[in-house]
């Protein structure tokens, strides 16, 4: 494929558990500008292929592609299936993505993206896993704020991280539990409450207080924030720093 599909990285990871581990294989892609439409035709599907050319606008149009090129590649690596076109992504009755690939029929994944950065990630039904990204906008601290709850604030002020940045983890880490248990964000916010958080050099752990099987750990991609959450005794041993630097840059 040619360069107008931009920046990509696209590589897998071990989920480690105490008596089992698993893999999972992600992708992120940047589309600085809308791919050409000879690209397009070797990753999409024809039913997908079909439905793209009802698309107008090109937001639209960005935004489908870079979703369906994030996800096939993660599952591209999963399966070592070279032919994305092969790989089919549907939507179930919660606009929840499904993968249809024949010589493998159990893989998940979950697709996120903000204006031209995307990311997906490729894993066993046996083992959940969500990705989310959200740029920082200091415009929307406020917006952000008003959904916090009354502990989340407490927490913020003894932390002293009410800069925007920190909010959109918040923001971010409520997002992908909400993918995770395939609720979306119908669901009121505060039951996605965070009441713990571990910062480490590469990244922040967060811990739910009514989900607390699960944790959330997010990292910077400036101007973004992604968020991966997962089992809370799972480790992810994800290359953040390379993520960061290389769509930093």
């Amino acid at each position: 494929m040619s360069d107008s599909l931009g920046k990509k990285y696209v590589g897998g990871c071990t989920l480690q558990r105490a008596q089992e581990a698993f893999r999972a294989h992600f992708c992120f892609c940047q589309f600085p500008l809308l791919p050409k439409y000879e690209d397009i035709e070797l990753f999409l599907h024809p039913d997908e292929l079909e439905y793209f050319k009802t698309l107008k606008y090109p937001k639209r149009q960005k935004s489908y592609l870079l979703g369906r090129y994030c996800a096939k590649s993660a599952v591209s690596s999963y399966t070592s299936e070279k032919n994305l076109a092969r790989i089919v992504l549907k939507e179930g009755v919660f606009r929840q993505p499904l993968i249809y690939y024949a010589h493998e029929p159990n893989i998940q994944v979950s697709i996120t993206h903000c204006e031209d950065f995307g990311a997906a990630i490729a894993f066993p039904e046996l083992h959940p896993l969500s990705i989310d990204i959200e740029k920082v906008r200091p415009e929307k601290k406020g917006v952000i704020e008003s959904q916090l709850t009354e502990d989340e604030k407490r927490m913020i002020n003894e932390l002293s991280c009410s800069d925007a940045t920190f909010l959109t983890i918040f923001w971010s880490a409520k997002e992908a539990l909400s993918k995770i248990l395939k609720c979306g964000l119908m669901t009121p916010f505060h039951v996605f409450e965070l009441n713990r958080f571990e910062k480490r050099s590469d990244c922040v752990i967060g811990f739910y207080k009514n989900f607390a099987q699960y944790k959330s750990i997010s990292f910077e991609v400036s101007p973004y924030i992604c968020t991966l959450t997962c089992p809370k005794k799972t480790d992810i041993d994800l290359d953040l720093e390379a993520i960061s630097k290389l769509f930093s840059s």
